[in-house]
């Protein structure tokens, strides 16, 4: 037998020992080698910096229309969307309301807040949605979250005892936040503030004054229904982007019997105009009226139909169709009309960090 015959007869089983061994364990690390390098440069990427390890909670949140009311903010309110919008530096104002006659709380009114980037509200000549609304309460107080930035304020309590939000009607208890001239005073809030303008004592009985105005500038026309016939009770408000959503800028008074409108806004402009039986943003409920100037049809999603309209001048003949809005089938147990809500996923006691609440300095604001 030649030495090499010999050789390949006693390597045949070393052979056969790696091949049954070797082959499968490197076929293993080939498959998770590529895995294991993923996983460590994951790894890396996260705590690569020195930083702790963060544990994150996961919570699944509704979008909300913009223009949608706020959870906790006054019924009937335009509040903004809590979708896609920036954390903002946020002050608070206080203050007290009372009577110009007696001198009484003015309990049970609603303050409004508007931003002085806009026109200023004007008691006569227009009436301007406002950006923030609050309940006063039954000492006259009221204390408000705003964000940073100089406001306008103003102060209603219905003569019929309501809630309602919309401009002031006769008999009313109005209040105007007016200086000496006439003009509207300024509220500067500040960040981490709190400015406490005091307690005013000037709420008195609105009276519109209805002649001798002038320099109006305004959109007339009348409401009317399926059937033609005028439709009491609608208020119209004034956009000036054709889209229509978010907060509009003006709003007219409500309609009487022969179904009439005057919608009045500061200067000349192009504006686009939304008819609806209620006061408030979001998505209409089911049973309302709604209607957009030159559409026939409900036409909530389509762009609006601008009127022009110049400084110191009135348009009319701007009628505009209300219609029903239908019944919105029940889903997810939420309510006949009503959107449902995604649910919110729990998290762990364990995942909550509560953070400490910061100690907020008072600036005190001189009283009137």
């Amino acid at each position: 037998m030649s030495h090499d015959a010999g050789y390949c007869r006693a390597r045949t089983p070393m052979l056969r020992v790696l091949k049954a061994g070797l082959l499968p364990a490197l076929f293993i690390f080939l498959c998770l080698a590529p895995v294991a390098c993923l996983a460590g440069q994951t790894a890396l990427n996260v705590q690569g910096s020195g930083a702790p390890p963060v544990m994150a909670r996961t919570v699944q949140v509704q979008p909300q229309a913009p223009g949608a009311p706020v959870p906790g903010a006054p019924a009937g309110a335009f509040q903004p969307g809590l979708a896609n919008k920036k954390p903002v530096d946020l002050g608070r104002i206080t203050g007290r309301l009372l009577t110009l006659h007696g001198r009484k709380p003015l309990a049970g009114g609603t303050v409004y807040f508007f931003n002085a980037a806009g026109p200023p509200p004007s008691r006569d000549m227009y009436w301007r949605v406002p950006d923030k609304t609050a309940p006063i309460d039954a000492e006259g107080k009221f204390s408000v979250e705003l964000p940073v930035g100089m406001y306008y304020m103003g102060a209603v309590k219905r003569a019929s005892g309501k809630k309602e939000l919309g401009p002031p009607r006769n008999r009313d208890l109005f209040f105007g936040a007016e200086k000496k001239n006439g003009k509207p005073r300024e509220f500067q809030i500040k960040k981490d503030e709190v400015l406490d303008v005091g307690t005013f004592a000037d709420a008195a009985p609105f009276k519109r004054k209805t002649k001798g105005l002038k320099g109006i500038t305004a959109i007339e026309g009348r409401i009317y229904g399926q059937d033609g016939k005028p439709v009491k009770g609608v208020i119209v408000f004034a956009y000036i982007k054709s889209a229509m959503s978010g907060r509009p800028l003006f709003v007219s008074d409500k309609t009487g019997p022969d179904g009439k409108y005057m919608l009045r806004v500061n200067k000349g402009g192009v504006y686009y105009l939304r008819a609806r039986n209620q006061y408030g943003g979001g998505k209409p409920k089911s049973g309302s009226l709604i209607g957009n100037y030159g559409y026939s049809d409900l036409a909530i999603k389509k762009k609006g139909i601008g009127i022009a309209v110049e400084t110191r001048q009135i348009v009319g003949s701007k009628d505009i169709k209300v219609l029903k809005v239908p019944e919105r089938r029940q889903v997810n147990g939420s309510q006949p009309g009503q959107v449902p809500q995604a649910p919110i996923s729990p998290a762990p006691p364990a995942m909550i960090n509560p953070v400490p609440a910061a100690s907020t300095p008072v600036i005190n604001g001189a009283a009137r």
